[in-house]
């Protein structure tokens, strides 16, 4: 139970400021694909060692271990270990080792090396089957597609040699021809028969084309010209508004406008979606704030007017609206409201309808939902008087549902909407909505009978502009029609044979494209946001001295074209994708950081729709979240968790949710997301996100791929103390399921396993209210392994709290040992510490403390490694090692006696000639596999013995033995010339005569570059001022912590911070009240730096723990830093940090 164990690990430590250390031509090409997608396995080696060079070879599998090493990348151990394995240099040895391979067992050698490289080491047997398959399946299929270019090069080569042969060969003929026609120019009859034949000849050529060609004509049996006159409209450029001096004046003004207005919206020629140059024009001629000041003074039926043409020309060109003009159009909508409801059917109703319509999709997109459903519920009982309005509003309802991701709900809604014949657009949007939950037959067929009516109605006796509508909306839908065709068909592994079908729709778009052209919307988006990240990201270089710049214009920073691009992804029904085909992937990126500047609520929902993830981490990140206020934080993590309560149906579906694209977007998307926008947020939201944790938990199954580990640890580092104390009882009923996950998550999680992240119970105790029918459930006997386990862990935190009573420990005490480990007679419980059986309620006293003991005195630490086969990754985890450090941590010192003491420091130090050797042979000899990881792995090794040994020295309470003295210096002197540092063990070595060269030395080091070596002078330091106080030595030291902190030197200043909190924890006599001034100043100065980065945040949290140390301590020497802190903490501050000041 990997990440369990990681986190209930994590939070057993003996005191809250341990240390926190710093490390951070196309049937040829048809003919070529069908090849290369048949190759036969045993082609593959010929084709690697035959066709691809050393170099490409190199990078297909250094492209390949990325690949691996990257996906779904969640910092586990797991996720670190194939990062390791898979890492470049790893993957160049390879490469040039399958280079020197026979042909013929190719692919046989790779799956070897392949095993080879994930052997030995503590990956999960399943995810080693899966990474070896992946990875021989990535590099088959690079090497195919390489083959595959190749092939077409060579083919296109021959095409252009053969091609210089055939002009060769014309223009000789051209001569020949010269030649002919001077003799044929000599007989009339000749050359009039030799003209007949090449018209004959051009007839023919231009009827088989045709067939390859599909008209507008032979669509809708009425075809337009590009620049017919029927698709020309005339603006007038009355749009300007002068400030009169008469209020009469101004609303002669607005009412000349509005029937100047209403004249070209009857002239409108009709398009469901109107060309860029015309919506430009109009947005021009339209847009201006100044034509609203004096609707207040108008009859509300004037002001109406002109609103529904204002509004109307807005909505033409596909642009937002300001805080102001949706302002103005709403009082002027509630105003003729009141009429309608005091006066009964107004003339202007159909108008008052299109308003409203607007206003519900401004206040959807907004997130004003309470908004949208106050308006909504008063448009329904007037839908009669829309131009559609029953079906208009049904699809807003399913729209709604929709931009609040509730997919259940909308499937609901979506089985509402049963249309008439007429009702095409919103048609459309059905179709559109059907896609987006993996319902793309369903959304074929109904984009079909829609097209089928749409021709029908075309070819009836109708108006021109009503034509060009339906037309227009018909070569709208093709998109929507062809990206359905071709998620449906690689679903269902049907391309080739739809293939055809999908040519048809493609020459239709083809044929529209004078109606509606999607590749030109896509270009002037990709264009304008080009432009608006140069200019917005680019360095300007200052102006030369003497120059005087003068404003006389100034615009917005916004890119306007990424709101009108989704505005008409909107209309069109598009989902980003359908399937496994997306609509514009490669601008995401982009796109979604304009959309952020000019509606933040859209952007999220864009967010949580992405198809790609590295979007969410790139965009959504510390330094944009530091920027935000804290009611947009809220916002947002309240938007979210609603999104994840509400699909809570779906994710408990057994079901592949890999053909549902929107819930799949929601669990690639929304933890990620919600982790980063808590981390700033009310204890109002802390308390919804540990109430949704609980919903989440309580699902029996959960998808495979949803990182329920990574969500529940992460939302339970960001939520204080005291919230979750609050909110203790609540949680502790949580259902028991086991929920596990791929990739790194094989073990189930419990949100007790990392639940409390502070042992500090004062500030909890007052708030934790727990039943006692709940503590009797936990206590009965469970039937599974797994929910004993959970049940321990739950009882351990109440244990912890002091919240059982005698009774309660000793039934406790007994449930403990249900379940016994028969290596170690042990409770079976991998994920806690071993000390943590010397603190629990026991049965069988010193029968407990004997195999506690025999745990690590009958075995040695060589024999951790007595299998491993050259070297296996550790990652920095050794159990023998880190078990006996946390123990020699945890417990009172004296647990060992000197003679136990003695046996483990041989036990560790034999390992030595091992590790000695294994650095050796990885130090002198060539890049090799393996080789600069497996010197690090034993670089690692040597660290945790040094610390290991450190930790059991201090915890001794009589001193240590002459020879094993010598036996530490030794082994020291030999690791210090492989550039191992080891001052914090030699520090229990020193004699009182080399204890000021010992200090020189750390204060050397802490002025140095090298961070192993820094790290281990700061804990050297820190021993050595916790073990001689009192002496000069520590004085400097304590001084040279104190500059680093007040020069703020990056590398170490973390723990230097950390350091300073554990002097002033244990009330240090080092911590003078002049000191205390001094660290005051300190924190006063680190308290006015506005840095939102992830080492920044360290140092801050790290900061607020200091201060409210010297604030519990001696109150009364704090001054202006310790406030500082205080009130950061009381206010918008990072969570993590926040927390650090456990009275809030």
């Amino acid at each position: 139970m990997h990440c369990r164990k990681n986190c209930r690990k994590k939070s057993s430590n003996k005191e809250e400021g341990d240390w926190v250390e710093v490390t951070e031509v196309m049937n040829g090409i048809d003919s070529i694909t069908g090849l290369t997608e048949s190759t036969p396995a045993k082609w593959i080696g010929y084709i690697a060692k035959g066709y691809i060079q050393n170099k490409e070879m190199i990078q297909i599998f250094v492209n390949a271990g990325k690949d691996i090493g990257n996906y779904e990348y969640d910092g586990s151990e797991e996720s670190e270990l194939r990062r390791i394995i898979f890492c470049e240099e790893n993957m160049k040895v390879v490469a040039e080792y399958m280079m020197k391979c026979d042909e013929f067992s190719w692919l046989d050698t790779l799956q070897q090396c392949v095993r080879h490289l994930l052997s030995g080491n503590e990956m999960d047997a399943k995810n080693k089957e899966i990474c070896e398959k992946h990875f021989c399946q990535i590099i088959e299929n690079e090497i195919k597609e390489h083959f595959r270019s190749i092939c077409m090069s060579s083919y296109m080569k021959q095409t252009r040699d053969n091609t210089e042969i055939i002009c060769g060969d014309i223009q000789e003929m051209g001569v020949q021809i010269t030649k002919v026609m001077e003799a044929v120019m000599l007989n009339s009859e000749a050359l009039q028969k030799m003209r007949e034949e090449q018209l004959h000849s051009r007839q023919e050529k231009t009827s088989r084309n045709s067939t390859y060609k599909i008209t507008q004509t032979a669509i809708f049996g009425y075809e337009f010209e590009r620049n017919a006159k029927e698709l020309k409209w005339q603006l007038s450029r009355l749009c300007s508004f002068t400030m009169k001096t008469s209020p009469q004046e101004q609303i002669k003004d607005v009412i000349r406008l509005t029937e100047v207005w209403e004249n070209e919206r009857k002239a409108y020629p009709g398009w469901y979606i109107a060309p860029y140059g015309i919506r430009q024009t109009l947005e021009m001629y339209s847009k201006t704030g100044m034509l609203l000041t004096c609707l207040q003074s108008m009859q509300v039926g004037d002001a109406l007017r002109f609103c529904y043409e204002f509004m109307w020309r807005l909505e033409q060109c596909q642009c937002g609206y300001g805080s102001y003009e949706k302002q103005k159009l709403a009082e002027v909508w509630c105003r003729y409201y009141q009429e309608i409801r005091q006066k009964g059917q107004q003339p202007w109703m159909e108008q008052w309808f299109y308003i409203g319509q607007a206003l519900l999709r401004q206040y959807r997109e907004d997130g004003d939902f309470d908004q949208w459903k106050e308006m909504f519920d008063i448009l329904e009982q007037y839908r009669e008087n829309g131009t559609d309005g029953e079906a208009e509003l049904k699809i807003e309802r399913a729209k709604m549902a929709y931009a609040e991701r509730n997919i259940s709900r909308l499937r609901r809604e979506l089985a509402k909407c049963r249309f008439t014949t007429m009702s095409f657009a919103p048609r459309l949007q059905k179709a559109g909505l059907l896609s987006e939950c993996g319902m793309e037959n369903e959304a074929l067929h109904e984009i079909a009978d829609m097209q089928k009516e749409l021709l029908q109605e075309i070819r009836g006796d109708i108006e021109m502009a009503y034509r060009i509508y339906l037309m227009s909306l018909y070569a709208a839908s093709l998109q929507l029609q062809l990206l359905s065709m071709e998620a449906v068909a690689r679903l269902e592994h049907t391309y080739e044979t739809q293939q055809e079908t999908i040519d048809t729709v493609i020459r239709r778009i083809e044929a529209c494209e004078n109606l509606f052209h999607w590749e030109t919307e896509v270009n002037i988006v990709q264009q304008a946001l080009m432009c608006w990240q140069d200019k917005k990201f680019s360095k300007s270089e200052p102006f030369e001295l003497n120059r005087v710049s003068y404003t006389f214009m100034c615009g917005s920073d916004v890119c306007e074209e990424a709101y009108v691009f989704y505005r008409i992804m909107d209309r069109l029904a598009l989902p980003l994708s359908s399937g496994l085909v997306t609509m514009v992937s490669s601008m995401e990126r982009v796109w979604f950081r304009a959309l952020l500047d000019i509606s933040y609520h859209v952007a999220l929902t864009m967010l949580v729709r992405g198809t790609r993830s590295e979007t969410v981490k790139s965009l959504i990140s510390h330094e944009h979240i530091g920027t935000l206020d804290y009611e947009t934080c809220n916002a947002c993590a309240m938007y979210l968790i609603r999104v994840l309560e509400t699909n809570l149906e779906e994710l408990g579906d057994d079901d592949d949710t890999g053909q549902n694209a929107l819930l799949n977007a929601i669990v690639q998307n929304v933890p990620e997301l919600l982790l980063r926008f808590i981390s700033r947020c009310s204890d109002e939201v802390q308390m919804q996100g540990l109430r949704m944790i609980k919903k989440l938990m309580e699902i029996p199954v959960l998808p495979q791929s949803f990182p329920t580990a990574r969500l529940l640890v992460g939302l339970l580092k960001q939520i204080s103390e005291k919230n979750k104390a609050c909110m203790l009882g609540e949680l502790l009923t949580t259902k028991i399921y086991e929920h596990r996950n791929l990739m790194g998550h094989q073990d189930a999680i419990d949100i007790f396993d990392y639940y409390f992240s502070k042992e500090d119970t004062r500030s909890k105790l007052p708030y934790c209210k727990v039943k006692e029918e709940t503590i009797a459930y936990l206590l009965s006997e469970p039937d599974t392994l797994y929910k004993w386990r959970t049940k321990v862990a739950r009882l351990e935190t109440l244990q912890g709290l002091g919240l059982l009573t005698e009774e309660q420990q000793a039934a406790y005490g007994k449930l403990l040992w249900k379940y016994v480990d028969e290596k170690t007679n042990l409770p079976n419980l991998p994920n806690m510490h071993l000390f943590f059986y010397e603190q629990m309620p026991a049965i069988g006293g010193n029968e407990l403390r004997k195999s506690v003991k025999a745990f690590f005195l009958n075995q040695t630490l060589s024999e951790q490694f007595k299998d491993e086969d050259g070297w296996r990754i550790s990652m920095g985890s050794i159990t023998y090692l880190d078990e006996l450090r946390s123990l020699c941590i945890a417990l009172e010192n004296g647990y060992w006696s000197l003679e136990e003491a003695e046996v483990l420091i041989q036990n560790i130090i034999g390992y030595w000639p091992v590790l000695h050797g294994k650095l050796d042979k990885n130090a002198t000899r060539e890049k090799t596999m393996f080789s600069n990881a497996g010197y690090q792995e034993f670089e690692v090794r040597a660290i945790g013995m040094i610390r290991t040994l450190s930790a059991l020295i201090d915890s001794l309470t009589v001193p240590l033995g002459e020879k094993s003295k010598a036996d530490i210096r030794n082994m020291c002197n030999e690791m210090k010339e492989y550039g191992v540092a080891t001052s914090e063990l030699e520090l229990y070595l020193l004699k009182d005569d080399e204890l000021e060269a010992f200090v020189a030395d750390i204060r050397t080091s802490l002025g140095g570059e090298n961070e192993n070596a820094i790290i281990d002078a700061l804990r050297a330091a820190s021993v050595l001022m916790k073990k001689y106080p009192e002496s000069s030595a520590a004085k400097k030291l304590l001084k040279e912590l104190l500059n680093l902190f007040h020069y703020r030197k990056t590398t170490g200043l973390v723990s230097v911070i950390w350091i300073l909190h554990n002097l002033v924890y244990e009330h240090s006599g080092l911590i003078t009240a002049k000191i205390v001034r001094e660290l005051d100043g300190n924190l006063f100065t680190f308290s006015q730096l506005e840095s939102y980065s992830k080492e920044q945040i360290a140092a801050q949290k790290a900061c607020a723990a200091l201060a409210y140390r010297l604030k519990l301590w001696k109150p009364k020497y704090c001054g202006a830093g310790v406030d500082a802190w205080e009130k950061l903490c009381s206010g918008e501050i990072w969570n993590e940090v926040k927390n650090e000041w456990l009275d809030k």
